[in-house]
């Protein structure tokens, strides 16, 4: 009984994400730090060449290094977008950001992707919008707002964070939530580990 819940928390997708959050949290601080010795644009290629050799040895131990051929071969445009829009464009943008923000401000404004996926669902769908959703967005953008306007506690509405480092990280969030409708709707047709790998080439 108890084995069947442990074995059930483990591959609760909840759990995944929390994992998820946590290792993404812990990329703008080191990515801060490794930036003494290298530049934003060494290190967006580095993480492409590190996420396509982890992930390529992984379908080779499962037995389905073919599958990323495969992807290829069916939907080249499909994966060179999610290879321009996840590692070059948000990632890309998010990096060379942090070069002009602290890393606290710079892993905020970078991740709140969220939003922009709200707001691109509630367009996409063309109906009525519930009460909650639209306060949540509201309020999401209010502290936003507090982000950027309230770093100088001693006069809020100054901006005090520079301009062209807010501008990328937002950009990068947008892009992100592009990618997250693009590989959504393309894993569905496929391996998600393979066109991961397939667009990081």
């Amino acid at each position: 009984m108890a084995s069947g819940r442990i074995a059930s928390a483990t591959a609760s997708p909840y759990l995944g994400l929390v994992l998820v959050t946590i290792v993404w949290g812990c990329l703008h601080p080191l990515a801060k730090l490794a930036m003494h010795e290298v530049s934003p644009i060494q290190l967006v290629l580095g993480r492409v060449g590190f996420a396509c050799l982890t992930l390529s040895l992984f379908l080779l131990v499962q037995g389905k290094a073919g599958a990323v051929v495969d992807e290829f071969r069916t939907r080249p445009g499909t994966i060179i977008a999610l290879g321009l829009v996840s590692f070059f464009a948000s990632s890309g943008s998010s990096m060379i950001a942090l070069s002009f923000l602290p890393a606290s401000v710079s892993s905020l404004l970078s991740n709140v992707s969220p939003l922009f996926v709200a707001i691109g669902v509630i367009g996409l769908q063309r109906g009525r919008t519930s009460l909650g959703a639209i306060v949540g967005i509201c309020v999401g953008f209010l502290g936003l707002g507090l982000i950027i306007f309230g770093e100088d506690p001693a006069g809020f509405g100054n901006l005090t964070l520079n301009p062209f480092g807010v501008a990328l990280s937002l950009f990068g969030s947008l892009t992100w939530a592009i990618y997250i409708g693009l590989s959504r709707r393309a894993s569905r047709g496929g391996s998600p580990i393979a066109i991961v790998t397939a667009s990081s080439i």
